[in-house]
């Protein structure tokens, strides 16, 4: 299944916000958090991109 790059990261997302709320299953929303990303790499068809975590948020940083 094809994902959207947008709706990847915001799952992410998600996920780290219920690793905050969860402190007993921490690891598996991180480790969910990390597979959305991954995703979200696959979607970009292997272009990385490269993020700023800001007040718990991820922004990307401009390409140069």
């Amino acid at each position: 299944m094809m994902y959207q790059r947008d709706e990847c990261i915001a799952q992410a997302s998600i996920c780290r916000e219920k690793a905050r709320a969860d402190p007993a299953r921490y690891d598996h929303w991180i480790d969910q958090s990390v597979v959305w990303l991954q995703r979200a790499v696959q979607a970009r068809r292997g272009k990385a991109v490269t993020y700023d975590i800001r007040e718990g948020r991820m922004i990307p940083r401009s390409v140069q």
